[in-house]
């Protein structure tokens, strides 16, 4: 599936995975957790606009921003969408995460001289 334009915006990302996933099911078979590829993926600074046809994101953009910071300041999954449901039955195991040294300032290496 194919954006026509670049997008961080969850829910469309949601929406065209629904999609997606209607155009392939298949009534009778039995189907198993799967994962999802993403290809051409670039920063939003470097994404060339559209002289003319400029679609406007900035109320998205807000939406994303709004929720990425709650999510931050009060946990992980505090606000979320509908589609993603309520408790999953399972969650990934985080013992075993690398450091988010890049990206995260609570994870970053520490040295103290002694």
């Amino acid at each position: 599936m194919r954006f026509a334009h670049p997008t961080s915006d969850t829910g469309l990302l949601i929406r065209a995975a629904l999609a997606a996933l209607r155009r392939i099911h298949r009534p009778g078979y039995l189907y198993h957790k799967a994962g999802v590829l993403l290809f051409d993926i670039a920063p939003a600074r470097r994404v060339q606009d559209e002289m003319f046809d400029r679609p406007d994101f900035s109320r998205s953009d807000a939406l994303m921003s709004t929720l990425d910071a709650l999510n931050t300041r009060m946990g992980r999954a505090t606000v979320r969408y509908g589609a993603e449901g309520f408790e999953a039955a399972w969650r990934m195991k985080g013992e075993m995460r690398s450091p988010r040294y890049t990206t995260s300032w609570e994870e970053l290496a520490q040295v103290r001289a002694v």
